[in-house]
């Protein structure tokens, strides 16, 4: 859509789930999720993600469903990982905060992919919601645990460029476009 109303601009994406240094890889801007760390660089915050647990209908039927967070225990639970250590997913109920440590035979470092896989009736996934939008509004995917929210609810989404560069236009019209988006 963006390319759509402006068709003379010209993009470069690169993907990854590592931090990229902008200036080392002459990049005028990146898209990050989470709390920023203090650096040099400059921030516009874009919007939230939330995240959501879900599952394929399919999968549901052939496991059973699932009406507390202790109950991932025996399902099979897709992570998104980048780095090795404790897989754990945490819920609140209430003012209580429920820790739940996961288990599943597959992890992956692409948001897609578990979406994908998810879909295949694979496993139970927790995501971003705007990640699986389509496949919930399509019934492909259904959202597990919904009395129980994610912690955290909320991480922000920023776009970060370097601050000592003049911003060229076309970079500060595309970062207008996903405000609007964002905030829609």
């Amino acid at each position: 859509a963006f390319l759509a109303l402006y068709p003379d601009i010209r993009l470069q994406i690169h993907m990854s789930s590592d931090r990229v240094n902008l200036v080392e890889e002459e990049m005028d801007l990146a898209i990050r999720l989470g709390h920023l760390e203090d650096s040099s660089l400059k921030a516009r915050k874009l919007g939230e993600s939330h995240s959501v647990m879900c599952a394929s209908p399919q999968y549901l039927a052939e496991h059973g469903s699932i009406e507390h967070p202790s109950e991932l225990e025996q399902h099979n639970c897709l992570s998104f990982r980048v780095r090795p250590g404790k897989r754990v997913w945490l819920f609140q109920s209430g003012e209580q905060e429920i820790s739940v440590k996961v288990e599943g035979n597959l992890q992956v470092n692409s948001v897609s992919m578990l979406q994908k896989l998810a879909v295949q009736s694979v496993g139970v996934i927790l995501v971003p919601e705007w990640a699986v939008r389509e496949a919930l509004e399509q019934r492909k995917l259904v959202i597990v645990l919904d009395k129980y929210p994610v912690i955290p609810q909320g991480l922000p989404i920023h776009a970060v460029f370097t601050e000592n560069r003049q911003m060229p236009a076309k970079v500060r019209v595309l970062v207008d476009y996903l405000v609007s988006k964002m905030s829609a």
